[in-house]
């Protein structure tokens, strides 16, 4: 965020409560995910500006990676103005600063983890990106593809495509990007998520969760989960959800094999989880809803105070979250990963680019 100072003046509280200031310049990915939910309550999304105007009610959105350091006038004016919430999105790697939610009257957040899941912090999935175009809903026994995936290389995604790539029917594209290979248009890959059955959502970066399977299930594919023994990001943010979903990827390939085998069954489960996602999302809309209303009257102001005023979230806390989602072959293929980044700079001077570690 810019640190161009925040000063609110009388003009700026009197502004319309129905906003969601951006405090960052990015345009989040997230963006109609985001105005589906809130736009049916008035919400409009405001670019960055400065000042940034300060209203009692307002919803205030943090997208980045980075640590979220927000001036303090600003942080005290939030405060003083009463009912405003913070969406804070990107935080992959829970760089926090989260003492920054105490400040305000209620926190939506995407990334799930049990320490930031208080009362006053709303766990929302991530939902799908932009720029989608409308849903499908060709049955799956009729798509041509039996399997598809394509995405930048990262660890559980290798791990995923060493156990799928000798399925036939499939179509993979997994790019090493810092070695300057390139991967399949963003037209091709949303043709052929609406041409597929099957749609595998590896990790990312670090975490579990994704936009993958929301894409998936908007273009009527079957999404296939990864979950851990000791984290199930998918289950925090939807519940008991009917999406297929596997410690390990030789798991989801059997179940693949076993589905194509079974037209009407697959059919089946894909109506299951489409007709389930519609109610899904409109259930998400509802407890948003209540939610923010909440917020605004008061309710979890004691609650975000004590658990983020005076709490300090150290490393400790970052690295437990992020380990979790982590299984031993996901680890075993970052670690080769680095160690080839190490070796690539020995031997050419260069680095090569990525997010990979969780010490980052």
């Amino acid at each position: 965020m810019s640190q161009t100072p925040i000063y609110p003046n009388s003009a700026e509280r009197k502004a319309p409560p129905f906003k969601l200031y951006s405090l960052t310049e990015s345009v989040p990915s997230e963006r109609d995910w985001l105005l589906h939910l809130l736009g049916p309550l008035g919400y409009t999304l405001e670019p960055l500006s400065h000042p940034v105007p300060v209203a009692p009610g307002a919803l205030y959105v943090y997208n980045s990676v980075h640590r979220m350091d927000l001036p303090e006038d600003f942080l005290r004016a939030v405060k003083s103005a009463g009912g405003c919430g913070l969406l804070h999105i990107g935080d992959e790697y829970y760089r926090g600063n989260f003492a920054n939610y105490a400040a305000f009257d209620h926190v939506v957040r995407m990334m799930s983890s049990s320490w930031l899941n208080v009362r006053g912090v709303f766990p929302l999935a991530l939902g799908v990106t932009n720029n989608l175009g409308p849903p499908v809903t060709t049955p799956v026994s009729e798509r041509p593809l039996d399997w598809f995936f394509a995405g930048d290389w990262k660890a559980d995604r290798r791990v995923m495509a060493d156990r799928f790539r000798t399925l036939p029917g499939g179509y993979l594209s997994l790019p090493r990007s810092f070695y300057g290979e390139r991967g399949i248009s963003r037209p091709e890959y949303l043709s052929k998520m609406a041409s597929t059955k099957f749609a595998p959502s590896p990790a990312g970066n670090v975490c579990i969760e994704t936009c993958r399977p929301y894409e998936a299930l908007h273009f009527g594919a079957i999404p296939l989960l990864p979950k851990r023994r000791l984290a199930d990001p998918y289950a925090d943010v939807l519940g008991n959800h009917p999406l297929p979903a596997f410690e390990d990827w030789s798991s989801a390939r059997r179940f693949v094999e076993r589905q194509l085998k079974q037209p009407a069954s697959m059919d089946a489960l894909q109506a299951e989880c489409l007709a389930w996602w519609q109610s899904e999302q409109a259930a998400i809309a509802a407890r948003l809803e209540s939610f923010i209303a909440e917020g605004r009257a008061g309710a979890f102001r004691a609650s975000l105070e004590q658990n983020f005023g005076k709490r300090t979230f150290g490393k400790a806390d970052r690295f437990k979250t992020l380990l979790i989602q982590q299984n031993a072959q996901q680890l075993t293929a970052r670690a080769q990963f680095l160690i080839s980044r190490i070796l690539y700079k020995l031997k050419t001077g260069k680095t090569l680019t990525g997010e990979w570690s969780i010490r980052e």
